[in-house]
Parts: C-alpha cells; sequence; structure tokens
C-alpha cells in the first residue's frame, strides 16, 4: 500500500471515475464513428454531386469537430487524473506494461485532431479528393486509437496468460480483444448514424433532410445485424464468475445489463423504423430521444463492464482496494498485519484505546474503494442491524459470501477492529462516528 487513500465524501472514487468515464466513453464513440460517417458521406457527395448535401456535410463537421474535440479532449484528460488519484496502483502497473502502446494512441490521438481541424477550416479551399483524403486519414487515426484501447481496457478483464509468460502480445490480444474491437466498432458507426440524424432535422429544406436523415439511418444497420453477435461472443469470452454477475449474482449489474440491452433495441429499431416510414417527420425532438436511449445504453453498459471486474480491479492481479492477489504479499500480510503495511497510517499496532480508529483507517483502504459511508453503495445501512460478533463473522467469510468482494485481509485483531468500527456506524460508542 504504497499510496494515500483520496476520500471522496458520499460520491466515492468508483462513482466520480464512472461518470468522468461514460460521459467521456460516449462522446469518444461518436467521435470514432464521426470518422466513417465523415469519410462515406465524401464519397456520397462525389458520387452525387449535390451541393446541398455538402453544404449540409460542413455544417454537419463544424458541431462535430467542436464537441469531440473540446469535450472529448477534457473528459480525457479528466479520466487519466482521476484513476491516478482514486486507482494509483492499478494505473502504474497498465502503464508499465503498455507504456508504448499509450505513446502509440497519443500519436493516433494527435493525427487525428490535426486531420479534423485541418478538414473544417480548409473544408472550401480544399478539392474534393483532397477533403475526402483528409476525412479518411481522420477515419483512420481514430478507429486506430480504439484499436489501441481496446487491447488494454479488454486485458483489465481477461489479462489471457500475461501473467505466466509475461508478453506484451499476450495482454494485448486478450481473450476478449476481437469481440470488443468488432462490438465497440459497430455502436461507434451507429452513434455516428445517430448524431448525423440529430444534426439533419436542423436542415429547413425537406428534400436534403430526408436524403441526411434516410442516409444517416443506415449506419444503424450494422448494429442491428452484428451487435447481438459480438455481444454474445465477448460475453462468451469473460471469465466464469464475470458471467455470473451479469446473470443474477448481482442484481444491480444484472439490471445494469437489461437496461442496456434494451435501450440499444430501442434505438436501433426505433431510429431505423422512423427514418425509413416518416422520414419528413423526423424531429429534434425524437433524435433527442434517440440520442438519450444511445447514452443509457452505452453508459449502463460500461457500468456493467467495469462491475464484472469485481473484486478485481486487473483480474486475477488485483483487488478493487488495490491489494495485489500474490499468494505471498497476502500470507506477508496476515503474518505481520495490515496496519503495518500503510505507509500512509500513524497506527500501526492495535490497542483498547485506539481500536476504533484503526477500524477506521483498515475500513479506509479496504473497504471505501467500493462503499462509501452514506452515499454511493453506502455501507452504514448495509450493517444498520447488525451486531459487532455479526459484523466480525461475515469479515471472516466475506470473499466466500459474496464471490465479487475482496477477503479481508489482516490480523485476528485487525479484522475485531473494522467491525467494531461497522458496529460504531450504527451506535453510540466512544470515539464513534
Amino acid at each position: 500500500m504504497n499510496y494515500p487513500f483520496w476520500d471522496i465524501p458520499l460520491l466515492g472514487g468508483s462513482m466520480l471515475i464512472a461518470i468522468i468515464a461514460v460521459l467521456h466513453v460516449i462522446v469518444s464513440h461518436l467521435a470514432i464513428g464521426g470518422g466513417f460517417y465523415l469519410y462515406f458521406a465524401e464519397r456520397k457527395y462525389a458520387r452525387e454531386k449535390d451541393p446541398k448535401f455538402l453544404g449540409y456535410i460542413r455544417s454537419h463537421a463544424r458541431f462535430f469537430m467542436l464537441l469531440t474535440t473540446v469535450f472529448g479532449a477534457v473528459s480525457g484528460v479528466g479520466i487519466w487524473f482521476v484513476i491516478a488519484l482514486v486507482s494509483p496502483a492499478a494505473t502504474s502497473t497498465l502503464i508499465h506494461i503498455f507504456l508504448y502502446g499509450w505513446a502509440i494512441e497519443w500519436v493516433f490521438f494527435l493525427v487525428e485532431i490535426l486531420a479534423i481541424i485541418l478538414y473544417v477550416y480548409k473544408f472550401d479551399k480544399l478539392e474534393p479528393a483532397s477533403r475526402e483524403k483528409l476525412a479518411f486519414i481522420y477515419m483512420a487515426a481514430a478507429w486506430l486509437s480504439l484499436f489501441i484501447i481496446n487491447g488494454i481496457i479488454t486485458f483489465m478483464l481477461t489479462p489471457g496468460d500475461y501473467y505466466q509468460t509475461g508478453s506484451f502480445w499476450s495482454a494485448y490480444f486478450n481473450p476478449t480483444f476481437w469481440p470488443s474491437l468488432f462490438f465497440r466498432t459497430v455502436v461507434c458507426v451507429a452513434f455516428a448514424g445517430i448524431f448525423a440524424m440529430f444534426t439533419a432535422t436542423f436542415q429547413f429544406e425537406e428534400d436534403l433532410r430526408e436524403n441526411a436523415i434516410k442516409y444517416a439511418s443506415a449506419y444503424l444497420i450494422p448494429a442491428i445485424i452484428f451487435m447481438p453477435v459480438f455481444a454474445l461472443w465477448y460475453f462468451a469470452m469473460i471469465p466464469e464468475l464475470a458471467r455470473d454477475i451479469v446473470t443474477g449474482a448481482s442484481v444491480l449489474v444484472m439490471i445494469f445489463a437489461n437496461i442496456s440491452a434494451g435501450s440499444a433495441f430501442l434505438m436501433l429499431v426505433a431510429g431505423l423504423a422512423h427514418a425509413w416510414i416518416e422520414p419528413r417527420r423526423f424531429s429534434t425532438i425524437f433524435t433527442i430521444l434517440l440520442i438519450i436511449f444511445a447514452s443509457t445504453f452505452l453508459g449502463t453498459f460500461e457500468l456493467a463492464r467495469e462491475a464484472v471486474r469485481k473484486p478485481y480491479t486487473l483480474y486475477d492481479r488485483m483487488y478493487s482496494n488495490s491489494i495485489y492477489v500474490d499468494k505471498n504479499k497476502t500470507a506477508e500480510i496476515d503474518a505481520r498485519n495490515f496496519l503495518a503495511n500503510l505507509k500512509w497510517c500513524d497506527i500501526k499496532e492495535i490497542t483498547d484505546s485506539n481500536a476504533l480508529a484503526a477500524g477506521r483507517e483498515i475500513y479506509r483502504y479496504q473497504c471505501q474503494a467500493c462503499h462509501s459511508i452514506d452515499g454511493y453503495n453506502a455501507v452504514r445501512p448495509l450493517v444498520k442491524y447488525w451486531s459487532a460478533g455479526f459484523c466480525e463473522a461475515n469479515l471472516a467469510r466475506l470473499n466466500e459470501l459474496k464471490k465479487f468482494m475482496p477477503p479481508f485481509f489482516g490480523s485476528d485483531a485487525e479484522r475485531n477492529a473494522l467491525a467494531l468500527f461497522l458496529f460504531s456506524l450504527n451506535n453510540k460508542m466512544k470515539g464513534g462516528e
């Protein structure tokens, strides 16, 4: 335990990461899919030579650039800042394993930003062929950014045989790499179509609006056909415990998964059907509803994807409270006591006078990564009717009672101190909260 704990009252570190990450993921998927849209829209213009459609592409691209580059960049920096403070050990591990992968992704990101800026600001000065090439460069760089990032985020759940071989390629091309990449690609394309339908509703000329909406709706078709296939493939490749969590071991995660599937269905079927049956009545309000469905789908999917890693942050390597799974390190903690391993805690030995304070520190480093006291995933109501003895008994078998929770680490005295602290949350005690 080499790092201090960042205490975020009520919200908790995990929920703060979730909020920023979900917002960033929504915009980043749009940014990637938008590359496909701009390139193939340019191809459509090259075939049809419709100046009105070209004018629509120009206005669409400007709004697209502002949204994805400004918000996407700010939220991306925000993720790095937050994960480095909430999970510094896991972040450090990922950087050490994928250092050159991150570096390559940053190069693609720079190319992506330069390409879209040149495309938008030189739109009227470039020849159609040059503009199409810029759109292709943006599309390729954006998708390659996804390619790189995908290998890193899938490693966190399915590390493959990396911990046995130490091979970068085993870590990168892990069991869920390909299903996740294909799944996210069709999602990106669908998001691009929904965003294009939104911007198309602001076109005043009916024929242009109908043409743009019908064209954009075609970007939903790959997701309708392939998303269920890639989702099932991904589900088949994740660990057994992760599948159990989705299918009922955690009711909340199962609810998230069902909401995600339902929102995806509504987003795709309603969007495509309305665009083809009544394109002239396709309103801005309806596209906002589609955007809400799309955001709900991807947001709950990401929450479920993060949750199925429990009890790990890095599967089979590091628990969600940043304690390593390594059996030798675990035995050392249990033998010496947990508090002795905390560099940022003054309490090293438990006495009658400091037991409650020691329990608070143990709670901070072993529990608070997932459980706040009174806010998100609050622990106070969970232990409201528990006696100190019942708290201690549950802590002794925590990972057996709930497979998605880490085991308790430490000596019997430390387990008793944590039980005393949990009991004090709902019972007035000297020095309690």
